[in-house]
């Protein structure tokens, strides 16, 4: 059955203007880039969604309905589709490669045994919209087939551009492949979608941009993945939005740059949470579980991302996290925001450096000798300037912020313990707090109100450590400038890293 339509839809090209706040401020967007070639520079002058993008406005009258039956559905021409009803197929999107394309899913059920439920073959842009009010489900059911030399394994398979908009649900399942794939960019501006997939949650080789909507994602590997290796290409930009993944391997996993602008992002289940070989929090809430580290910035020339399917996630992860000593082009910035981490790794792991500039960040863990709540390249250095961090961790391997820093910072070893972690100046009034269900035996803290000269208490499984601030920094740092640390010896200041770099236990005094 083919379907063709006379009049073209014409494109509307107003775009929205950008501002992305990266490590060093912001940056305005004042060009486009094209995302075949976009540099880790080039991220900010790209328009990220486009007036069609956001609106997934139609006009029923002069569109095309299609009901579906029992034959697959092919569509040629550009144009607007609007489709209900039942198919044991697939629709299939085979046009020029100027032709752009709306989808409206009003009410649809697809099944396919071994392809794609869509499958854009051909096209400029594909827009798949869902309608106001519908429920929508695409599923396949059996092993994939490659169409010619085509590896088509996904439930929404896109070879171009591929936008999902409106704000009808979206169910998808696909027990051995990915839930959706774009061979370029992807698009997500609303929606609530829910992704059962045995691989991906999402998969696209240039970019993942999401602007708004619900996102559920149950994946075998990663919930969000972006990269073409070949190309040296990859970003995931988050707008806003309610995503929500748990995953078997990265929650989310950028080849460049992964930036979380606003809106929430939950990763209850994940090995590694959010990696890129730049992961920056712009605003919005994060809140990371992870069996390996939490956050991990890595040189996209050590990424083996090729090798995750299919092994050990962990393994993998390390091998990824740990290929260089230091790599200048990974950074972990976090410029606000309020960020929780519950890791068995590192809690914010670059193989670069870290930079805290605002925002509330807190984690949990690793509960496990030889990691820490904060690591970074040898070489490279943690710095804060700005918000509050707190963590409580194992004792093996301390990281503090270095000297270079703007504020306070306390690092100090304790008894074992459980629970409530506080701060307190010297007035008895609280700076800084959390809570914990982990063992730790390691305290980390940073706040405006942690100043040189001043005396503070750390409380922790009942027991009170007094700590005098004879410097910026209290407990062992690491990076650039940055020494041993102040503070009496036993009060937990730490001896020197020795040369070979490991980081001994300060003496445990709370």
């Amino acid at each position: 059955m083919r379907f063709k339509i006379i009049t073209a839809i014409a494109v509307l090209i107003m775009m929205m203007a950008l501002t992305l706040t990266g490590c060093g401020g912001s940056a305005s967007g004042g060009g486009s880039a094209d995302t075949d070639s976009v540099t880790v520079e080039d991220l900010a002058s790209i328009k990220m969604f486009t007036s069609r993008d956001l609106s997934g406005e139609y006009d029923e009258a002069s569109a095309t309905k299609i009901k579906l039956s029992d034959e697959d559905v092919t569509i040629d021409r550009e144009g607007v589709y609007i489709l209900c009803g039942k198919l044991q197929g697939q629709v299939n999107i085979d046009a020029d490669d100027e032709a752009k394309i709306q989808i409206v899913l009003d009410g649809v059920e697809i099944t396919n045994d071994n392809s794609a439920a869509i499958y854009v073959k051909s096209a400029n842009k594909v827009f798949v919209t869902l309608a106001e009010g519908s429920e929508n489900s695409l599923k396949v059911t059996g092993k994939y087939e490659a169409d010619g030399d085509t590896n088509v394994d996904s439930v929404i398979f896109s070879k171009d551009d591929l936008t999902i908009n409106g704000s009808g649900k979206l169910a998808i399942s696909s027990a051995k492949g990915h839930g959706i794939v774009s061979k370029d960019d992807l698009v997500i501006t609303g929606g609530n979608i829910d992704i059962t997939a045995g691989k991906k949650g999402l998969d696209a080789h240039n970019s993942i941009r999401i602007a708004d909507g619900q996102l559920k994602i149950e994946a075998g590997t990663d919930g969000l993945h972006s990269e073409d290796e070949d190309k040296g290409v990859g970003f995931v930009y988050i707008k806003d939005g309610e995503i929500n993944i748990a995953s078997g391997d990265d929650g989310i996993h950028a080849y460049t740059d992964l930036v979380v602008e606003a809106g929430s992002v939950k990763i209850s289940k994940s090995c590694e949470g959010l990696e890129g070989n730049t992961v920056i929090i712009n605003g919005g809430t994060v809140d990371v579980t992870s069996e390996d580290d939490g956050f991990n910035a890595v040189s996209s020339k050590s990424k083996k991302s090729g090798q995750q399917e299919g092994q050990n996630s962990e393994q993998n992860s390390r091998q990824n996290s740990e290929a260089p000593a230091n790599d200048e082009t990974a950074w972990i910035c976090i410029n606000g925001g309020k960020i929780h981490v519950d890791a068995e790794g590192d809690g914010l792991d670059s193989n670069g450096s870290l930079k805290i500039t605002s925002g509330t960040t807190v984690v949990e863990g690793p509960s496990r000798m030889g990691n820490g709540s904060v690591d970074v390249g040898e070489g490279g250095e943690a710095v804060i300037t700005g918000g509050t961090f707190m963590a409580a961790s194992a004792s093996g391997m301390g990281v503090n912020f270095s000297e270079n820093s703007k504020q306070g910072a306390i690092l100090t070893n304790c008894d074992s313990a459980t629970g409530k972690i506080e701060v307190k100046d010297s007035d008895g009034n609280v700076i800084a707090s959390m809570k914990t269900d982990k063992s730790f035996q390691c305290v980390q803290v940073s706040a405006p109100d942690i100043k040189k000269g001043q005396t503070y208490t750390i409380s922790a499984g009942g027991s009170n450590q007094e700590i005098k601030m004879e410097s910026l920094i209290y407990g062992q740092a690491a990076g650039p400038g940055a020494g041993p640390g102040a503070g009496p010896e036993g009060s937990g200041a730490g001896p020197e890293a020795p040369p070979n770099g490991e980081r001994p236990d300060s003496q445990n005094s709370l």
